[in-house]
């Protein structure tokens, strides 16, 4: 989790918020960089993946007496990156065997022993409970 944030932190946080005071960022400053992360086709997943580094900064800033609030925690709902949800689609018995198949042929050797033997438990299984 650490080398995601950095890696959020470096990316996309420092570039655009970086060169300002801890104190002198505002709200509006992180719905700016909300906007720009959007433009350049971050999704919500992303963009909130990105701000969650950011929050726990300035929630240890204030714990420590480095800032006086949190501009993150003070955005409105509709300022925060919109997640879409997708509807999980389930596999058939037929793409759940394609699957296992493809899985069985792909794994290499040394790892056959254990893990394809589940597979194929798994498959028989599925078969009974299919019927």
């Amino acid at each position: 989790m650490c080398e995601r944030y950095a890696l959020a932190l470096r990316g996309h946080v420092f570039p655009s918020l970086g060169h300002r005071r801890l104190t002198d960022v505002t709200e509006d400053d992180i719905v700016t960089l909300i906007g720009s992360l959007r433009v350049a086709g971050y999704a919500g997943w992303t963009i909130r993946g990105d701000l969650t580094p950011l929050s726990r900064m300035y929630s240890h800033a204030v714990r420590r007496g480095g800032a006086s609030y949190n501009p993150v925690k003070r955005l409105d709902y509709g300022e925060r990156p919109r997640v879409e949800r997708r509807q999980m689609r389930v596999l058939n018995r037929e793409e759940i065997a394609a699957l296992i198949d493809a899985a069985e042929g792909g794994l290499p050797a040394d790892a056959r022993c254990g893990g394809v033997h589940r597979l194929a438990n798994r498959r028989a299984a599925w078969a009974h409970v299919a019927g």
